[in-house]
């Protein structure tokens, strides 16, 4: 069986704010772009963040104004696809760092890391 690399992806984590930025489209560009090249990639579904998952990191007056657009979000916008989509940026972004944890676990590492 032909070893992948896990992609995690969801489309829920795309949104195409009006901002200088185009970060907010390019899961969906290069995951397009990837498919198209011989790259041994497979897509995996990540799990998306919770909102106390959010407040881990951020001030929960934070994450509440952010996610009900009611202060300008890191694109400098209020746009709320750019809300519904943080679950799943850092869904991703998660996802991908537990599976990395999991797989590559370093010699003689004890416990969960995440």
């Amino acid at each position: 069986m032909k070893e992948t690399i896990p992609v995690f992806y969801d489309a829920r984590q795309v949104s195409q704010p009006a901002s200088f930025s185009p970060s907010a489209a390019k899961p969906r560009r290069v995951v397009e772009r990837w498919q198209t090249m011989p790259f041994p990639i497979s897509l995996v579904a990540p799990q998306p963040l919770t909102e106390a998952q959010l407040r881990l990191a951020h001030d929960a007056e934070y994450v509440e104004g952010i996610l009900d657009c009611r202060i300008v979000n890191g694109f400098g916008g209020k746009d709320p696809a750019v809300a519904a989509s943080l679950f799943w940026t850092t869904g991703s972004m998660l996802s991908a760092a537990r599976s990395a944890a999991v797989q590559f676990r370093p010699l003689g590492a004890e416990g969960s890391l995440l």
